[in-house]
């Protein structure tokens, strides 16, 4: 079984049970306190897709037979998670994001949940799989707006070469933990903007960083981007499903 170090696994521990009873109780707050604990022993469980399948395994205390038990695969791709939150294949497929408080932050995703970008082919992209391990904040000013897309900044923990970014957005500092520019490819953390419809909260594109630039931004059509929970969580072990 993979397992944490011990002190680490105490501090996962403790990241889940401070959130929020509500959330604690439906969601999978367990794979982002191993997220990030993943990132403080700097493990390297390589890029993408491999951190999140990591991160689920040290949560539950899975084997790699546990994880193909799951979805088939020991370790699966960006794009085969992809697919699998689109068919509901143990996923649970978020598709929008919603303010129902009106106080600024998206209330139906929670650490835990994770956001994955689909491979392309024009240019050859292969995905990418992130973990949220925090808030998902409306932007109250757009940085770099397009058509008059709702912006949300999103906390997450992912393994990558290619940094996030730093910005500074209303005083407030959202920067990889990796560094700025050129990174070696590492666990860290960092802040991603996802895009919507502001009329019905539909997820249209995606932004690698967290500045005003445009150059990383991309939309359904060029990458496909969703958001997905483990369904249900924690896991079952039984044949694949799907809707």
């Amino acid at each position: 079984m993979l397992k944490l170090s011990g002190c680490l696994a105490a501090a996962a521990l403790s990241l889940v049970a401070l959130a929020p009873s509500t959330a604690s109780a439906q969601t999978c707050g367990a794979i982002a306190g191993a997220a990030l604990s993943i990132v403080e022993e700097g493990l390297l469980t390589g890029n993408g897709a491999p951190f999140f399948t990591s991160a689920f395994r040290f949560a539950y205390e899975l084997n790699v037979s546990d994880v193909r038990d799951i979805w088939g695969y020991g370790s699966p791709s960006s794009p085969i998670y992809y697919d699998y939150i689109l068919d509901g294949v143990n996923f649970t497929n978020i598709s929008t994001l919603v303010d129902t408080n009106s106080d600024g932050l998206a209330d139906n995703v929670a650490p835990g949940d994770i956001v994955v970008i689909d491979e392309a082919t024009a240019p050859v992209y292969s995905g990418h799989t992130v973990v949220i391990v925090g808030d998902v904040k409306k932007l109250a000013t757009p940085q770099g707006p397009i058509n008059s897309f709702d912006q949300w900044i999103v906390a997450i923990a992912d393994q990558t070469g290619s940094s996030h970014g730093c910005a500074t957005i209303g005083g407030v500092a959202y920067n990889d933990s990796r560094g700025c520019g050129t990174i070696t490819a590492a666990p860290g953390t960092a802040y991603i903007r996802l895009y919507t419809d502001p009329t019905t909260g539909v997820i249209e594109g995606y932004n690698w960083k967290a500045g005003p630039s445009n150059a990383s931004y991309y939309t359904q059509a060029q990458r496909g981007v969703t958001i997905g929970r483990v369904a249900p969580c924690p896991p079952a072990f039984s044949v694949i499903t799907g809707s």
